[in-house]
């Protein structure tokens, strides 16, 4: 059926859409060698571009919660985890191939970020390459294909989905894509049934390291129909024709897509449905206006608010459909490419313009690795628009030299751009400075660059940007905690009590406050009060909240005087708080050995002091790495550690 269907529909594309034949050099051999040696120079610019990441550290946005806070990537039993589970880390969705190869590579180097920043960039590599394969598979000629990836390989707007290692999911599901979309192109070309296969099993791939794949269907269809096919012809027959070629990865696509909704965290405050279509027109137009003018590029970019009752609001939604329209209704004159270039911008940025909520949202309705692929499609009409253009002015075979020639200075500037952009990914500190000084307004950038100068042990520099965080999002109650932590490190401790008090009180829901206020109380030697309240605590909410686990056993393991000492007590909660936290937190590892130290098991002590360590440097916190130094010197010489206050 799938091959009988390949052939109803066998109309030639129309001349609009060909490059004229004496464009191309008359030497095929000669031609294939150019197109392998531009292939080459494509790879190499892309891999010489992003040489710096490889240098670059993990950044404190969700790379700490993929890999080294991720059980399913560092436990050897994790990968079956990553294969039965819709769910990966907290507040994260399940990609499984994505998480498959972040396991592979922790087998083989660990947590050194050098080599995941490295597997980026070769993808990257690789997806430029099969971008060129894929337009010349459709019929661009040799140059245009060749000029598209090259803008598609060093535009700066990529610089986030490589550089940042926590987008593997952008380009790792980019390369399965792209071969999809080269296997069905081949499909279409000579039907059978094993190429039709690969195709579909390739999409699958695609769709397990992220969902948003789903956009290849859309993609396809319009090449069915527009490049495939004559699109000045195009009838109800070709597109029910290309249906049933797609159907099957039209289902498999929306099967993942529901599964991913049902887990998929959603914003607090969704984006009303009045204010969606505004809201995915503007966004459209700014991902437009940042490809033609790639500056003042922003991790986290302010988010917009509409008031759909403006007139004015509705502008870019008028300004939209009318190009949309007169697109489609001078196609014939266009040609099918442009059309498919349009329409596979829009219909890859579908799920991201904001008519689906999903939690960024909380943050901005547009960023950077949007547009990773939705790229493709602009940058094959600017490329075969100056191409018509400037072959219909000189006919000259000398002249067919200057197009190539601008492509490379072009190239070139984008280089410089790229290069500029990618020093803001190089650590959490430069990530998060950057961001707060060009988006203020952004509690995310906030929080964190406060928790980058704390480590830094700027405390009251920390402390202003946590109490910013929090102004600009009071729900973000765990920054209350933050904001204690800071005032006791300035030595306020009696501050931090009273602030404390007063937050749990608001939020009495939050046990985790509690817990912090009675580990405040210990340290000000009212120890019965702080025992009995983590005690009940620990009654209350069982074993949703480690921090009260961890701090009581602090208590039971290290005060001074006899009276709060329990230790076996103390190893029994701490092994609980370790639990809860995977293993993958430093203070509750301190505790547990501390515990371990204060029953006389001082091998296993210092054994769990270490891995505590070892998670205290990898999170940048150098004055906890420290005290635990400290104790582990203690543990290694048969001494428990005694203290009446917190670590």
């Amino acid at each position: 059926m799938l091959n009988q269907a390949s052939n109803l529909d066998p109309s030639p594309r129309q001349p609009s859409d060909l490059t004229p034949a004496e464009a191309e050099p008359r030497d095929p051999a000669r031609a294939r060698w150019m197109f392998v040696v531009g292939g080459a120079v494509l790879v190499a610019a892309a891999l010489l571009v992003y040489r710096p990441t490889l240098g670059y550290e993990f950044v404190g946005w969700d790379d700490d919660k993929n890999i080294g806070l991720n059980p399913m990537v560092v436990l050897p039993r994790g990968l079956a985890t990553i294969w039965t589970s819709l769910r990966g880390p907290a507040g994260l969705p399940n990609y499984p191939l994505m998480y498959t190869s972040f396991w592979l590579e922790y087998r083989l180097w660990g947590a050194t970020p050098g080599p995941y920043h490295a597997t980026n960039v070769v993808l990257h590599a690789l997806n430029a390459v099969l971008v060129m394969l894929l337009l010349r598979r459709l019929g661009l000629s040799r140059v245009a294909a060749w000029l598209t990836a090259v803008l598609f390989a060093l535009h700066p707007l990529q610089a986030e989905s490589v550089a940042w290692v926590t987008e593997r999911k952008n380009v790792l599901s980019a390369s399965f894509y792209l071969i999809a979309f080269l296997l069905y192109a081949r499909y279409r070309a000579a039907p059978r049934p094993a190429t039709y296969a690969l195709a579909l099993a390739t999409y699958v791939a695609a769709l397990l390291s992220k969902t948003a794949s789903v956009t290849l269907v859309p993609s396809l269809f319009l090449a069915d129909c527009l490049v495939f096919c004559d699109a000045r012809r195009l009838t109800q027959q070709t597109a029910a024709q290309s249906i049933r070629r797609l159907w099957p990865f039209a289902v498999i696509g929306v099967a993942v897509s529901l599964l991913l909704v049902a887990v998929e965290d959603r914003p607090s405050s969704p984006l009303p449905w009045a204010s969606r279509a505004p809201v995915a027109a503007l966004a459209t137009w700014f991902y437009l206006g940042k490809l033609a003018v790639p500056t003042d590029l922003i991790p986290i970019y302010p988010r917009w608010s509409i008031d759909a009752a403006a007139p004015s609001a509705w502008l870019p939604v008028f300004a939209l459909v009318l190009v949309l329209w007169a697109v489609w209704h001078w196609r014939a004159t266009l040609g099918g490419y442009i059309v498919w270039g349009l329409g596979h911008f829009v219909s890859t940025l579908l799920p991201v313009l904001g008519f689906l909520p999903f939690g960024y949202h909380a943050h901005s309705f547009v960023a950077d690795r949007f547009v990773y692929l939705a790229c493709v499609g602009p940058f094959v009409m600017l490329v075969l628009t100056a191409e018509r253009a400037w072959r219909a002015a000189h006919r000259s075979r000398a002249s067919q030299l200057i197009l190539p020639t601008a492509g490379v200075a072009v190239g070139v500037a984008l280089a410089v751009l790229t290069r500029r952009q990618l020093p803001v990914w190089q650590s959490s500190a430069t990530l998060w400075s950057y961001t707060v000084a060009r988006n203020p307004a952004s509690w995310a950038a906030q929080g964190n660059y406060g928790s980058v100068l704390y480590f830094q042990q700027q405390y009251a520099q920390a402390l202003a940007h946590w109490r910013a965080c929090l102004r600009l999002e009071p729900e973000s109650l765990s920054v209350h905690l933050k904001i204690a932590l800071a005032l006791r490190a300035l030595g306020d401790l009696d501050g931090a009590v009273a602030y404390l008090r007063r937050a749990a009180e608001e939020h009495a829901d939050y046990p985790d406050l509690r817990a912090a206020l009675a580990d405040g109380l210990a340290a000000q030697g009212q120890v019965a009060e702080a025992v009995q309240m983590l005690r009940e605590i620990g009654w209350t909410y069982q074993d949703k909240c480690a921090l009260a686990y961890e701090r009581l056993a602090w208590i039971y393991a290290t005060w001074p005087t006899p009276t709060w000492r329990d230790g076996k007590e103390a190893v029994r909660l701490a092994e609980c708080a370790v639990g809860l936290t995977q293993s993958q937190l430093a203070q509750p590892l301190d505790t547990l050995a501390a515990a371990y130290a204060a029953t006389g098991r001082f091998p296993q002590a210092v054994e769990v002091a270490e891995n505590a360590l070892r998670l205290a440097q990898r999170d940048g916190d150098q004055v906890l790495a420290a005290e635990i130094q400290r104790r582990l010197t203690g543990y290694r010489a048969g001494r428990p550690h005694r203290q009446g206050s917190g670590p």
